[in-house]
């Protein structure tokens, strides 16, 4: 155990396999992700389908 702060995320989504690929974050959500987590972080939930909006496409 330990006195420092911890996250834990949880997605639910979709009632199974085939919904894949279903989440998205918003542009400012999704900034304010990288710059804590860092951009190869964000490239990792990428991978496994959890979309991270550019506020640059949003126009």
């Amino acid at each position: 155990m330990t006195d420092e702060t911890a996250y834990f995320l949880v997605l639910i989504t979709g009632t199974n396999e085939s919904d894949h690929f279903d989440i998205s974050v918003a542009p400012g959500n999704s900034r304010d992700f990288r710059e804590q987590f860092g951009d190869e972080v964000a490239k990792r939930f990428a991978g496994i389908g959890i979309e991270f909006a550019d506020a640059k496409s949003t126009d």
